[in-house]
């Protein structure tokens, strides 16, 4: 073949990598294929690269793009155009667009999985955070992970190993009465019935009673009204269903006109299977002096362990010469 200059060969038909090409190393002529030069991974130089194709690897997963010691110093991307693959085979792709300036994830969401991972604005604090939330649910992570919409009323009525049966974290209105109601001789009268003015529930579960694994707990009652005549003898006992707590029947001896105000207002402590009675009577003399007088012996524990549950009750008893009216009451549990 003559000396011809590269311009004057003909023209290569489409390359397999197989072709050979000289090289001179060390003085020495060598010979390489197109497909050893594409593979000899050179440094590129350039002080820039522009491209009108795709830059795709041969296999999935095969080619990485920058490192960890030689990350690239900045990547300009058109909105949309990265779309994240998942692991799964077939499901939806992750589409990550800036929509007016937001970071946008058209499928899914972000899941942080690091030990000490966070969302960090750059004052501390979010502006907004908001989603397609329901009302008085929150998402809480669990073991595997995964977020689970949990209702916020199950937080409340959880207290880690002093839970029971009646909820609460604090102080709870388990329930709540309105209507009056009047009280005459001769008739055992519930103070805390209500009629169609009640709100909420006063049944307490034979599983509260019985439970003897928190150390304390504590329902709280009141009720208040005014003495309709003159008054002598408070007969008063609580009852849970059908079983009297025996040490709140002590009594009180009155002496008060009608038309006063008074009110009954104590607790019941649970420990450890048992409950301890605190309660009293208060009312307004006719010189405005407060009075109280206890209507329960307070040094006594009872085992409750046995009870059967049902309605908290506060009973004025029909033998006694007294009569009242409230107008209304509420039952409490503290933790």
């Amino acid at each position: 073949m003559p000396n011809l200059p590269i311009s004057g060969l003909p023209s290569a038909s489409s390359l397999d990598g197989t072709e050979l090409l000289p090289f001179v190393q060390g003085g020495v002529t060598t010979q390489a294929t197109a497909q050893n030069i594409l593979d000899a991974n050179l440094s590129i130089t350039s002080s820039g690269i522009t491209l009108t194709g795709d830059i795709v690897p041969s296999t999935p997963q095969g080619a990485t793009l920058g490192s960890i010691d030689k990350p690239f110093a900045e990547l300009y991307l058109q909105s949309g155009s990265i779309s994240i693959e998942s692991d799964t085979p077939g499901d939806p792709s992750a589409l990550i667009s800036n929509v007016s300036g937001n970071l946008e994830v058209s499928v899914g969401g972000m899941l942080l999985v690091e030990s000490g991972s966070s969302f960090t604005a750059p004052t501390g604090s979010f502006e907004k955070l908001s989603a397609g939330l329901t009302e008085n649910y929150i998402w809480i992570g669990d073991s595997n992970n995964r977020n689970i919409e949990t209702p916020v009323s199950s937080l409340l009525n959880s207290s880690g190993s002093n839970t029971d049966d009646l909820g609460g974290t604090a102080v709870r209105t388990l329930y709540t009465r309105t209507n009056t109601i009047a009280h005459t001789d001769s008739v055992n009268t519930d103070f805390l019935s209500g009629s169609s003015e009640a709100f909420g529930s006063r049944d307490i579960p034979s599983s509260f009673l019985s439970n003897t694994n928190f150390k304390s707990k504590a329902l709280h009652f009141r009720v208040f009204g005014a003495f309709t005549s003159n008054n002598t003898d408070c007969d008063v006992y609580l009852q849970i269903g059908n079983d009297i707590l025996t040490h709140s029947n002590i009594g009180a001896t009155l002496s008060q006109p009608g038309g006063h105000p008074f009110e009954i207002l104590g607790e019941v402590y649970f420990t450890e299977g048992d409950a301890r009675v605190c309660y009293s009577i208060g009312h307004c003399g006719n010189n405005g002096d407060y009075k109280r007088y206890p209507l329960s012996d307070a040094t006594q524990l009872q085992d409750v362990t046995s009870f059967g549950g049902g309605d908290f009750k506060l009973i004025i008893s029909g033998s006694g010469d007294i009569d009242l009216t409230t107008y209304g009451g509420y039952l409490q549990v503290y933790n």
